[in-house]
């Protein structure tokens, strides 16, 4: 059984979520660096919004951010992104989803979804950096081949004679990209344990790499490996792992 037809099983091929499965994958993210602020526990907080989509943010913050925070997030209206706007709202309410320890930083990274009014967001900064970029409303949900989701959990990888422990940056049906200290060359074969994560076991998987590129002036290298090889017992785990990721990515 393949990867495709155990989230038709574990979903029950139901309308709702193939509509919002199809809606994630067609979402476009850009990679920015918009400042931001706002107010919390009575203080003038600053943070970098690293990257963008129409659900949410990605953002690096000096302190870390608690799950489930709720508060309203305003960007710099004189940001060279944002020059000759042409929109209303320049703040926008948002949610903490996730909020990690940046590697090697004293910052964290989070991930916060909006909460507005799809009215409201459509008559925001938002949407005016994506028509910015070209995107219009037909090319925005246009569907794309691969689900990816935005993730931060922890996978050992062995090989090339090498071991690895590093996080995973994304993962999809056919592989994952993970930030790794370790450079490990194109084509090699690995071993990848993967988390665990929340309530989920580790999992086993065999894979090839397709590709390591160095971060710009980081130590870490981000590595993008396509699965070969994986039990079905382990193949029904990811699917259901996978639709939890789903439940909650916001990029």
């Amino acid at each position: 059984m393949n990867l495709i037809n155990i989230f038709k099983e574990l979903t029950g091929g139901a309308p709702s979520f193939k509509e919002a499965l199809r809606e994630k994958r067609g979402i476009p993210r850009i990679s920015c660096s918009i400042n931001a602020r706002a107010r919390l526990n009575d203080r003038n907080r600053h943070f970098t919004i690293t990257n963008l989509s129409l659900n949410g943010i990605r953002m690096e913050s000096p302190i870390r951010l608690s799950t489930g925070l709720t508060f309203p997030l305003s960007v710099d209206a004189g940001a060279a992104a944002l020059e000759n706007s042409s929109f209303e709202y320049t703040t926008l309410r948002v949610k903490v989803v996730w909020c990690r320890k940046k590697r090697y930083s004293p910052l964290f990274i989070a991930g916060l979804s909006f909460t507005d009014r799809e009215d409201i967001l459509e008559r925001s900064w938002v949407h005016y950096v994506f028509h910015r970029m070209g995107f219009d409303p037909e090319s925005i949900f246009m569907p794309r081949g691969n689900l990816r989701i935005f993730s931060s959990f922890p996978v050992s990888c062995i090989g090339d004679n090498k071991v690895s422990d590093g996080i995973i940056i994304n993962i999809g049906l056919g592989g994952l990209l993970m930030e790794s200290t370790v450079d490990f060359s194109p084509q090699a074969s690995v071993t990848l344990a993967i988390g665990p994560y929340k309530g989920f076991r580790k999992l086993t998987a065999g894979g090839k790499v397709i590709r390591s590129t160095p971060l710009e002036k980081k130590k870490e290298k981000l590595v993008a490996i396509e699965f070969e090889t994986m039990p079905p017992r382990e193949y029904k785990e990811l699917g259901r792992l996978l639709l939890a990721l789903l439940s909650e990515d916001v990029f």
